[in-house]
Formats: structure tokens, C-alpha cells, sequence
């Protein structure tokens, strides 16, 4: 795999002549990219490379160079044979250090100014040194692209990943975002978790908690859910907010929708088992980003657009993390090649 998939992407410019051919061979595709901070104020910066050699052939491996900028400048570039290009770039893994020090603003506007990093570039974070994680996957027969991970693997929903487009959105619009955890585990590289962004690193989600935050935006859908009855395959998932005032208080009232199919014909009795993953997994979630005073789900953009005059009303107040939650879901499950 590891052999494949980069020749099938740099295929169409392989046969665009000899030129094209030549100005290859002088340069090293960058296809992951981690991020942290370097000695005298200076990035480091951990890269897994393709490298093509002769005879049509790519070669993975690792590097690091040291920035002035959390992406690649001209400086970082003197001392290379070969110049790395951007274009294929497919995950940014920023540093805890990167976080914590609230550099995201610093990273975005460097990657969003550079004309050959694409939005949809895959943005995940790990705790510690990106170099060894970069060598790892380097070295993987199937994790150099995070990207694949998420494709084919069906326990979590897709949207449950994040890239340059959707942080710098939810950054403008929330004001705080997610970002999920790398991990590695006896020479296995997996994803759990994220962390909770608002102007620097202020608070964690666990597995559960992050399909909660999934569970709050409307996005689990279309992938599987493991309860205490099982896995179920959620077909389709919807959210849907009411926001109104009492006691000088806000409420809120999130009215999750579950659609799920079940591997078993003894799935009726299966309804409570769902129903409380999704309750529990949920609150949760909030508790965490009220702690942390960030709302990673848009609850107050959602405010803006259902109850625009009680946000008018609030809207020079910090009155997020004391908000009241009133969740209330409503499953239907069906059993296996049922037709409706």
C-alpha cells in the first residue's frame, strides 16, 4: 500500500514529458507534516516525504527541518538536494506545544496564504515529539495517509475528523474548535479523542465525549455505534435546538434523532441500550466544553439563528458555560435488510 498510493498519485504527472519528469526528480512531495516548537523560537518541523527515483519508482521517509514559520519557508528549504513541494500534503499533525501556546491562528494563516496546501488537508494533533510519530507512519505498510484511516474505518463517523477548512471556520464562527488525538500503541497508530481549542489548549474529550460532540452537531450518522446490546450501524442522525429564557437562565433543548439498524433480528429490545450511549455520551460532552468555557458545538451560533432576539439580548454576556441542557432523544431502530 505504502508503494501504491503514491504512485497513483503523482501517475498524471509522470507522463507530462521529460521536463516534467526532470523537475520530479529535483523535488521531495511532502505528504504529513507535524509541528512543534524548536529551539531559539524557531519550528520544527517532522515530515514524511515521497521522494521519486528512477524508473518511476517512490521512496517514503522521514526528515526534519527547522522554521521560522510552522510550515515550510525558503530558509528551511537551503541545504536540501531536492525542494519539498506541498501540493500532496495530506495531514498537518500539530504539537501539543503548538496548542498550548495558542499557535493554531499563527499555523492557519501560514497554510491558507501558501497557494499549494489544499483546505481539506487533514488536521489532527499528538502529544510529544512529531518526529517519532512521523517515522512511525513512514514506516507503516498503511498509515502514512491519516486520511485512510478515517476512510476505512467504520467505528467513528467521517465527519469526525477535521481539516484546515472547518478549524478556521468554527474558529471564526464558535470561537473554539477540536482537534483529534493521535495516538501510538505498540507500533500501531490509531485516533482518540481530541483536544478542546479556544486561544490556547483548554480542555480534552475522550472517545465517548468526542461521539457526543458528534451526537450535538449532527454528524453521527452513517457509521457504527457500540453499545452494551452491541454494534449498530447509524443510518442517518439529526439535531435539532429550542432556546428560551426563564429565571434569568437560558435553556437549551437538544432533540437528538437516531436512526439505526441492527445485525440481529432480537433488536427490539435494543432501543434503551442506544438511546443511552447517545444520553450519556452527550451531557457528557457538554460538561467538558462548559468546564472549559468552549463552544466547540456552535450552540451559541445555533442561538444566533433560532432565537435571534434572545441572542441579541445575551450577547455581551458569557452565559455558555451556564447554560441548562435539556437532552432528549428519540431512536428508531429497525432490524437487518429491512425495507421501508
Amino acid at each position: 500500500m505504502k508503494k501504491i498510493m503514491p504512485f497513483i498519485i503523482l501517475i498524471p504527472l509522470v507522463f507530462t514529458g521529460c521536463s516534467r519528469a526532470k523537475e520530479l526528480e529535483s523535488r521531495s512531495f511532502v505528504v504529513s507534516a507535524g509541528i512543534n516548537n524548536g529551539d531559539f523560537k524557531k519550528y520544527k518541523l517532522s515530515l514524511g516525504l515521497i521522494t521519486p527515483l528512477k524508473d518511476n519508482l517512490f521512496n517514503s521517509k522521514e526528515t526534519s527541518v527547522e522554521s521560522n514559520e510552522p510550515i515550510i519557508d525558503e530558509k528551511s528549504q537551503i541545504g536540501n538536494s531536492k525542494s519539498f513541494y506541498l501540493g500532496h500534503l495530506k495531514t498537518a499533525i500539530l504539537g501539543t506545544d503548538i496548542l498550548e501556546n495558542g499557535e493554531i491562528g499563527k499555523f492557519l494563516s501560514c497554510a491558507r496564504s501558501n497557494p499549494n496546501i489544499n483546505v481539506k488537508t487533514i488536521i489532527t494533533s499528538y502529544d510529544g515529539d512529531c518526529d517519532s510519530l512521523i517515522k512511525s507512519m513512514t514506516q507503516s505498510e498503511n498509515s502514512l495517509y491519516l486520511w485512510d484511516y478515517y476512510q476505512n474505518n467504520v467505528a467513528f463517523p467521517e465527519n469526525e475528523k477535521t481539516d484546515i477548512e472547518r478549524i478556521t471556520r468554527e474558529i471564526d464562527q464558535f470561537g473554539s474548535t477540536v482537534i483529534p488525538i493521535v495516538k501510538q500503541s505498540d507500533g500501531k497508530i490509531y485516533v482518540s479523542g481530541a483536544y478542546i481549542y479556544k486561544n490556547a489548549l483548554c480542555g480534552q474529550l475522550d472517545e465517548n465525549e468526542l461521539k457526543g460532540l458528534m451526537f450535538l452537531k449532527g454528524y453521527y450518522d452513517k457509521c457504527e455505534l457500540s453499545t452494551e446490546k452491541g454494534e449498530f450501524y447509524i443510518k442517518s442522525q439529526k439535531s435539532k435546538y429550542g432556546f428560551y429564557e426563564k429565571d434569568g437562565k437560558i435553556y437549551v433543548n437538544v432533540k437528538i434523532k437516531i436512526d439505526a439498524q441492527a445485525n440481529t433480528a432480537d433488536y427490539k429490545d435494543c432501543h434503551d441500550s442506544i438511546l443511552n450511549v447517545a444520553q450519556n455520551d452527550t451531557k457528557s460532552c457538554i460538561e467538558k466544553l462548559q468546564k472549559a468555557d468552549a463552544d466547540a458545538a456552535g450552540i451559541l451560533y445555533r442561538m444566533k439563528n433560532e432565537n435571534p432576539k434572545l441572542y441579541e439580548k445575551y450577547l455581551n454576556m458569557n452565559i455558555f458555560s451556564n447554560m441548562i441542557f435539556d437532552i432528549d432523544t428519540e431512536v428508531k431502530i429497525s432490524g437487518p435488510n429491512v425495507i421501508e
